[in-house]
Parts: structure tokens; sequence; C-alpha cells
């Protein structure tokens, strides 16, 4: 198949994500919207059982020819249900729907909830993240090299040892492992983030 080459690093110190409306806009991830479709059919199932409560009359007319010695006969008869019985059958079915449609709505608020609290956790694990990596790169890896430098100096003017050449650069290696393994994890939150809200959804940077 065709291979496409990757152009740079996406810009993982920039979210496409306003967190002032991370509630409506996770409304639209996936696993929230399945669960507000089950509560709006559980709220239309409730109502549809609310309307059923009203009494369910019948108008019968019934028409008879009785033969030449009696006129003929239009009867009317109109018949209600025994109210005791449909309105508690009703009242149950009523209760019962309620209860669904509550509960489905409660799971739909919870779920949202925890990912509104999930994502804003998220968000600041990554800026953090973004502020120590930027630390690295500002003070801590200059540093470590000057220091190895510095170390490297003394020591081609006969005034400090190999060991301590050696255990200076060791140390600048790390400072750099530490820095890569800080941008490994905003780019990790930064691709979380991202999956979190469905495209076209995205307001601008946090």
């Amino acid at each position: 198949g065709t291979q496409t080459a990757l152009e740079g690093k996406p810009a993982i110190d920039a979210l496409n994500m306003d967190t002032g409306t991370l509630e409506s806009d996770l409304g639209h991830h996936p696993e929230i919207a399945a669960l507000s479709r089950q509560a709006d059919v559980a709220a239309m199932e409730a109502r549809i059982a609310q309307a059923d409560k009203k009494a369910d009359w019948t108008v019968e007319v019934s028409y008879a020819q009785r033969g030449p010695a009696y006129s003929n006969m239009i009867s009317i008869g109109v018949s209600v249900p025994l109210q005791w019985d449909q309105r508690n059958r009703q009242d149950r079915e009523w209760a019962s729907r309620m209860a669904l449609a509550e509960r489905a709505s409660a799971l739909r608020d919870d779920a949202l909830r925890a990912h509104v609290a999930e994502v804003r956790a998220m968000i600041q694990e990554w800026r953090n993240a973004l502020e120590r990596t930027a630390r690295f790169q500002r003070q801590l890896i200059p540093l470590a090299k000057e220091r190895t430098r510095a170390a490297l100096t003394a020591y081609v003017a006969n005034k400090t040892s190999l060991n301590e050449v050696l255990l200076a650069r060791r140390s600048a290696i790390d400072v750099q492992l530490q820095a890569l393994q800080l941008e490994m994890e905003s780019a990790r939150l930064w691709a979380q983030l991202n999956f979190f809200l469905p495209t076209g959804t995205a307001h601008g940077s946090a």
C-alpha cells in the first residue's frame, strides 16, 4: 500500500478544547450520547404510560330490524372499565416507567460528571507535564551541559579526574532522559484529551 510520511510532530502544547464548555462538549461523546438516547426513550415511555392513565370509554351503536309488528330499534351502549382495577394497574405501570426514566437520567448525569472531572484532572496533568518539560529545557538541561563542559575543561587542565567528567556526562544524559519522559507523558495526555472530544466540538485552546 501507499505510505505517507508524517511531517513533524503534533503541537502537544496546544489543546483544542474550551474548559468553559466541557459539560456541553462532552455530551457529544459516544458513551454519553448513548446514555442520553436511553434516557430520552425512557422518558417517552413514561409519558406514554401517563397518557394511558385516562379512562378508556367505549361507545357502541347497534341497529336492529324487529319485523312488521315492531318498529326498528337503534341502541347506544357506553362501556366504562372498572376504574379501581385499571387505575391501580396503570398507576403501577406509570410509577415503574417514571422510576426507569429517572434512573436513566441519573446514570447519564453521573457519567457526564465523571467524564468532566476526569478531563479536568487530565488537563491539569498535561499542563503540569508541559511546565516541567519547559523547565528542563530552559534550566536543567543547559545547566547539566555546562557542568559537563566545565568538568571536561578541568580534566584537560589536569584539575580533575576522568571519573568526574564521566559522572557529569551521565548526569546530563539522565536529565535529558527525564525531559524526554515528561514530553512523552505530555503527548500521551494530549492524545487522550483529543479523543474525549469528537471532531467538530473543539472551540479553541484550553
